[in-house]
């Protein structure tokens, strides 16, 4: 830059200077990717092309350079216009060159590099033609001892297996071998291309065995697969490509061979290419799948134990994949039951448990509970009971004390209990009470860790009553429910819900009623009591996950749970579910239920920077804001509220006022539950306070907030408000 400077418009070295300062960006660029450098460098090599007129000694140099850029750009940013520029500057850059010229060979190179570009990118096969014959030109020129003929060779190679991929014409992939077999002698190990010459060489050949069927063919395949794969160690760009064709190499031969050699080395390229497609990738299942039916295909074989602890850990990412509903993914569960249950079905290997992934027991519960929720009647009772089998001895071989332990037997507790409430079958909700009295034994006495197990154990044993009519179980439900509360102070988030407990069990003691009683609400013994009490069930399951305190948008009012609550068993929803939901069968009842409650509670929530005055709880709290003296804040959340109102929502959440800042605890909660308060909310508004109509967004001081992030990941569905509370709609500045 600094001769560029002192070599002004009209010195005769202009031209040097802006050549040799865009060949250093171009370096540059080639190092560090920055495209800056890529496009000051073509906008230098034009200014000294510009200087070398028609008739320059070195205007054929600037035209192979500039064409040279504009092929990086190209492969950087994809935009044809370049490659287009790169094939006519280099066909230019060759027009100049005499056959002797020492650029030649290189320029020749190029511009078949460039036109086996085009034929990807569009498919026309003579520009394919056209880069073979350049190919061959260059090669000529580039003789035995050449240091640039093993790169001549490798594209050689590539260009006639493109072209057998194209017209699948047997001599044109004999030569891609041909050419890649010489490549490769030129790469010596240590050279930057053998990785690839050995990937291409290695895909050649399996061509050519699926061509024919030679053994030798894909085994040198393999082979050379292998070579590649270890010049792509973890990390690199390229490993996955390679471990992909290397399965399908090893795949192909297993089919033919059926060694167990293969099959293990496919498991284990298979879990490689898991690792690199983690849970949330878009190819996450579709590895789990393949990886799945290679240790089938093991079980099925030679009864490998190690093979369990595979078997769990699908199980748990299928759960955890959210892909549940896709057509195939009954039959995958399915399938691992059945393998599950084929290998312990005598039950003498359950050592193997033992000494396998401590989560095994539990990923055999949720796997229980989702196969009973998803299959057909029909269907499920052999899988469930074979999972039951497998789960109880996994149990019995679990020590007292492990720190899964408990969750383990209340999974399979509250299995049994959901099992009793489809089918009614009193062993369950007996097998349900045993597994949350261990529960309950194995908590220390008085840990608040043991309430939700005395809370279960009281709803089974409610349950239990409803069927058999025996007082013990009631009187031991109040007892066990009492020790709950006593674990639930003032202000716990569970604690209304064994106040009610109690209230209902005492209620049912007096009144001598044997309905049954739907998660801790007992239900009369009319039809229309039993449906309260199963809407009230739903209730609470979907406000569990939700803020404590939400604004009513209607009245202004900040509400707790239970005034939440109080305010949708007052209103025409609540009227209308008791009546449209009493026309429904059981299971239609209970998602109808669940909609219509979820539509109700949606809830908004606010994204905003602080500013003065903003109202916090105790400001609001028993006031209806709406009738309150303006301030700045009061004014935004009026606002706020008023917004959400309009658009459909009866609640909202504000970060300043529904929490309880005064109160350490609730405040560290409050900052553990935010991301999920924000999941869970139907939409998020973000008021930009210092943005204007037409202002422009990423000016505003709300990105730079530490929360912003968070805020917005989180929501399912973001709005954009100005100063004025008026919908960002975008600005031309």
């Amino acid at each position: 830059r600094a001769a560029l400077e002192l070599r002004s418009p009209g010195h005769s070295d202009r031209a040097w200077a802006l050549y040799s300062l865009a060949n250093s960006l171009s370096d540059r660029f080639l190092k560090l990717g920055a495209s800056g450098d890529l496009d000051e460098a073509i906008s230098l090599h034009r200014s000294a092309l510009d200087l070398r007129p028609p008739g320059h000694s070195n205007r054929s140099d600037s035209l192979h350079s500039l064409a040279l850029c504009f092929s990086n750009r190209y492969d950087n940013q994809g935009t044809i216009e370049d490659l287009e520029e790169a094939i006519t500057l280099g066909r230019a850059a060759l027009e100049l060159q005499s056959p002797a010229h020492s650029w030649r060979p290189a320029s020749i190179y190029n511009v078949a590099d460039y036109l086996r570009k085009k034929f990807q990118k569009f498919g026309a096969s003579a520009d394919l033609d056209e880069a073979i014959s350049l190919h061959q030109s260059a090669l000529d020129l580039r003789p035995v001892g050449h240091s640039d003929r093993s790169d001549s060779l490798h594209s050689l190679a590539l260009c006639f297996s493109n072209r057998y991929d194209n017209l699948d014409t047997i001599e044109d992939l004999e030569e891609a071998i041909t050419f890649g077999r010489a490549a490769l002698e030129l790469h010596s190990p240590g050279h930057s291309w053998r990785a690839m010459t050995l990937y291409n060489l290695a895909g050649d050949l399996r061509d050519r065995f699926l061509k024919f069927g030679a053994s030798g063919d894909l085994d040198e395949a393999i082979s050379l697969h292998r070579f590649a794969l270890d010049l792509r160690p973890v990390g690199h760009s390229d490993r996955l490509t390679s471990l992909n064709q290397l399965a399908n190499c090893l795949s192909s031969r297993f089919e033919k061979l059926e060694a167990i050699a293969d099959l293990d080395e496919l498991i284990s390229l298979h879990r490689a290419i898991l690792d690199l497609h983690p849970q949330g990738h878009h190819g996450h299942m579709k590895s789990i799948d393949e990886l799945f039916l290679l240790v089938q295909k093991r079980i099925h074989r030679h009864n490998m134990a190690a093979d369990l602890d595979e078997c769990f850990s699908f199980g748990h990412s299928a759960l955890a994949s959210g892909e549940a509903g896709n057509p195939g993914h009954s039959t995958y569960l399915r399938d691992l039951v059945t393998d599950l249950h084929s290998r312990f079905r005598d039950l003498d290997n359950m050592s193997d448990v033992q000494e396998a992934h401590p989560d095994h027991a539990a990923s055999l519960h949720e796997l229980l509970i989702y196969v009973n929720d998803h299959f057909e009647d029909g269907d499920v009772a052999p899988v469930t009971d074979a999972i039951v089998a497998i789960a109880r001895a996994a149990l019995k071989r679990y020590p007292t004390g492990h720190p899964d332990h408990v969750v383990s037997i209340t999974t399979l507790a509250a299995f049994f209990l959901r099992r009793f409430q489809q089918q009614g079958a009193v062993a369950d909700v007996d097998d349900a009470i045993v597994l949350y009295r261990e529960a309950v034994e194995v908590c220390p006495s008085g840990s608040p860790a043991s309430a939700p197990y005395l809370h279960d154990l009281a709803r089974c044993l409610s349950e239990r009553f409803t069927e058999l009519a025996m007082s013990t179980d009631l009187n031991d439900a109040i007892k066990f429910e009492q020790a709950a509360l006593a674990l639930r102070p003032q202000g716990h988030p569970d604690r209304a819900e064994s106040v009610n407990s109690l209230f209902h069990y005492r209620q049912l003691k007096i009144e001598g009623r044997g309905a049954s009683i739907q998660s801790a609400r007992p239900t009369g013994t009319t039809s229309g009591s039993r449906l309260k009490y199963l809407i009230g069930d739903i209730v609470f399951d979907v406000l569990k996950g939700f803020p404590p305190r939400l604004l009513d948008t209607r009245t202004g009012m900040l509400c707790d749970r239970d005034s939440q609550i109080a305010q949708f068993e007052k209103s025409g929803e609540y009227n209308q579910l008791l009546s449209s939901a009493s026309a429904l069968d059981a299971l239609a009842q209970v998602a109808h239920i669940r909609e219509v409650v979820s539509t109700y509670f949606r809830y908004v929530t606010l994204s905003h920077r602080w500013g003065k005055l903003e109202p916090l709880l105790h400001d609001i709290e028993g006031q209806v804001i709406y009738d309150l003296d303006l301030t700045d804040g009061l004014r935004k959340l009026q606002s706020f509220c008023l917004t959400s109102f309009q658009r459909g929502y009866l609640w909202a959440w504000s970060d300043t006022s529904c929490i309880d800042k005064e109160s350490s605890a609730e405040l560290q909660e409050a900052i553990g539950s935010m991301f999920s308060w924000y999941r869970l909310s139907a939409l998020t508004l973000v008021h930009l306070a210092d943005v204007s109509d037409t202002g422009g967004l990423t000016s505003s001081e709300w990105f730079k907030r530490g929360w912003t992030l968070q805020e917005l990941l989180a929501p399912h569905t973001v709005l954009f408000f100005t100063r004025d509370w008026l919908l960002y709609r975008g600005s031309s500045s």
